[in-house]
């Protein structure tokens, strides 16, 4: 099995997604894959200075199941602290801030997983992220 992780930045009422590579409008929260050399916490800290130019400095590993990108499993860290503004850092991906209702829309390729782990967190992202 394959493991990847994702960085949730809460920030008055928003998340920070990021778009997935050539699909603009395809929105996700920033991470990405696990290499073989290094631990979880060092590749949700290089994911998110690559994809977003934010440094982050504590977190805690809140969430854990599979993907809807096969084999793969994720594991989603809120992000406590962190220094920097987003940018585009890599090309093709563009940080942006938006209520976490976005990514549960199904135009998003990871729709389903969003909303499961908004299930699993008993809807409180959903609902107070509605109308902002």
């Amino acid at each position: 099995m394959k493991l990847s992780v994702v960085g949730m930045i809460w920030h008055d009422g928003v998340v920070l997604a990021v778009s997935r590579r050539g699909r603009p409008d395809d929105l996700c929260l920033p991470g990405g894959k696990v290499q073989s050399d290094e631990t979880m916490e060092f590749a949700l800290q290089r994911e998110m200075e690559e994809e977003t130019g934010v440094l982050v400095s504590s977190f805690q590993g809140i969430y854990a199941a599979p993907s809807s990108d096969p084999g793969f499993h994720v594991r989603v860290y809120h992000v406590l602290e962190y220094s920097g503004v987003a940018r585009e850092v890599e090309e093709s991906i563009t940080p942006q801030w938006v209520p976490f209702a976005r990514l549960c829309e199904p135009r998003n390729t990871l729709h389903r997983f969003y909303v499961e782990f908004d299930r699993w967190l008993g809807n409180r992202i959903l609902q107070n992220s509605h109308g902002r």
